[in-house]
């Protein structure tokens, strides 16, 4: 027997769930950014974190890096992007440093700027770019578990977050 004060039929039936927002990628915090570069061990390390959170690049841009896109002198760097693109942006002082001095510990004076161990005439494809910057965040302690927001992407915002605060723009 109905009772008559419930519904006989369920009214959100045919309705579909929401669908659940991706974790966005943050910007760290300058505290962030620097315990990331402490926690670095080697200078591929630090080479992987300081072009993606002083230049913003993507952890792709980073592994198609060829020590010939490198103008040291100029200060500036050849970055092929998204789509075939390809622009010159300059270099800050800590990217040239870091630069310089990883080419200085792994003697590299042409081809791929990021080698493979196995084949150093190949460079690091974008998914071990990722996988050094992950190993440094959790060693770092900022990050906690995959897929929580914190990866190279999160460079990249956090270099945006750092050129909006200073120019506005």
């Amino acid at each position: 027997m109905a009772c008559p004060n419930h519904l006989r039929r369920d009214p959100f039936i045919e309705l579909t769930a929401p669908k659940v927002p991706r974790l966005a990628h943050r910007n760290l915090e300058p505290d962030d950014a620097a315990l990331l570069i402490a926690a670095c061990i080697d200078s591929t390390e630090r080479l992987v974190v300081i072009l993606g959170l002083q230049l913003g690049l993507r952890r792709a841009e980073i592994s198609l890096l060829e020590v010939g896109d490198l103008r040291l002198r100029a200060g500036e760097v050849l970055v092929h992007g998204k789509g075939g693109h390809a622009d010159t942006i300059p270099l800050t002082e800590h990217a040239t440093l870091a630069v310089k001095a990883y080419m200085a510990d792994k003697a590299i004076t042409a081809g791929p700027l990021l080698r493979g161990v196995a084949n150093p005439a190949v460079g690091k494809s974008p998914e071990s770019v990722g996988r050094i910057f992950a190993d440094v965040a959790y060693r770092a302690g900022l990050k906690r578990q995959p897929h929580d927001g914190v990866s190279t992407h999160a460079l990249r915002h956090t270099a945006a977050t750092d050129v909006y605060r200073r120019t506005k723009d």
